[in-house]
C-alpha cells in the first residue's frame, strides 16, 4: 500500500481520474473528527463521481476572504437518480489517498480546513481496512 497527498493544483484531474476508474463501484462514504464524532454518510453504494473544484473556481464555492469562491469537492453516490446522496467538504485543506497493488481498492482521504476528515473506500473491505484493525470476522458484504 502506497499513500501520497495530491497537491491542490491536481485535485480536479485526479478525482476526474479516481471517478472514471471507480465509477458504479461500491464505496463507503465515512465522516470523523469534530463535533459529531464518527458517522457513515454512505455504506457500499455505487460511485457516481468525485468533483473538485478550486478557490476562486465557479462561483458555487462559499465565499472566502476579498469575495472569492472557496475550493470545494463533492462525492455523489447512488443507486438511481431518485436515490443519490451528496456530500460536500467546503474549503478542504489536503487529499491524501492510499492504493493497493490490486489496481481497484483504494481511500482517499480529505480533511476540511479546520474541520473533520471525509474518507471515501473503495474495493474489498478486507482490504482498505487501516493496518491492525480487527473486525472479530465480521466484514459486510459487497
Amino acid at each position: 500500500m502506497e499513500t501520497r497527498e495530491i497537491p491542490e493544483r491536481e485535485w480536479r484531474g485526479f478525482f476526474d481520474e479516481f471517478s472514471r476508474m471507480h465509477r458504479g463501484e461500491r464505496v463507503d462514504v465515512e465522516t470523523f473528527g469534530g463535533y459529531a464524532g464518527a458517522a457513515f454518510n454512505a455504506q457500499l453504494l455505487p460511485l457516481l463521481g468525485v468533483t473538485a473544484e478550486p478557490a476562486g473556481g465557479d462561483g458555487k464555492g462559499g465565499q472566502g476572504s476579498g469575495g472569492k469562491a472557496s475550493p470545494r469537492i463533492e462525492i455523489m453516490v447512488g443507486d438511481s437518480p431518485s436515490a443519490n446522496i451528496g456530500h460536500t467538504i467546503e474549503r478542504p485543506a489536503r487529499v491524501r489517498v492510499s492504493e493497493w497493488n490490486d489496481g481497484a481498492s483504494a481511500s482517499v482521504e480529505i480533511e476540511q480546513d479546520a474541520g473533520p476528515v471525509t474518507r471515501l473506500r473503495v474495493g474489498p473491505a478486507e482490504e482498505v481496512l487501516p493496518p491492525g484493525f480487527i473486525t472479530d470476522g465480521y466484514l459486510p458484504k459487497q
